[in-house]
């Protein structure tokens, strides 16, 4: 008798079907686990990763804001001490200096006129820099709103079909 239910159960196809969900669903479930199969879940994923780079991206604006404002600075300073620089050689020459004495001065206004456009130039790259990363925050934040509505909005489906299938 025991043989019969045995061998009855192994060629039954309802009892092999069970057996066969039975197994796809415990391995679902232990995949599930260690890797995210929910679809939603994916998506919730991928837009915490999005919000996280966001926040890197702004760190990065910030941090070049910081470098063009001081780059900006720089620029004024070494303003500031080429007029000093020429007003020295301007005023050495009305004292009598000898050349030489004068050349320090106009030697040094010709490094600073050097610096200031070089500085000038790396500005300019900064600038570009920076509304390239402004353009790209801009585009994050409303992909991240897209993905986010997005989530919303089959979460409300899934919640509805749910209800449906309840009733």
């Amino acid at each position: 008798v025991g043989l019969f239910i045995l061998v009855f159960l192994i060629m039954d196809p309802q009892v092999r079907n069970l057996a066969w969900y039975l197994y796809k669903s415990i391995m679902k479930g232990i995949t599930g686990l260690f890797i995210q199969i929910d679809p939603v879940g994916i998506i919730e994923t991928y837009v915490s990763h999005l919000r996280k780079q966001l926040e890197n991206l702004e760190g990065q604006i910030e941090t070049l804001s910081g470098a063009k404002r001081k780059l900006s600075d720089a620029i004024d300073r070494a303003k500031e001490e080429l007029d000093d620089q020429l007003n020295l050689a301007k005023a050495g020459q009305k004292k009598g200096l000898s050349a030489a004495e004068i050349a320090v001065y106009t030697n040094q206004a010709g490094r600073l006129k050097a610096r200031i456009e070089k500085y000038q130039s790396l500005l300019a790259k900064l600038d570009t820099l920076y509304q390239i990363l402004g353009k790209m925050d801009k585009a994050a934040k409303v992909v991240i709103l897209d993905k986010t509505n997005q989530v919303e909005d089959i979460k409300t489906q899934r919640q509805e079909m749910r209800t449906g299938f309840n009733a």
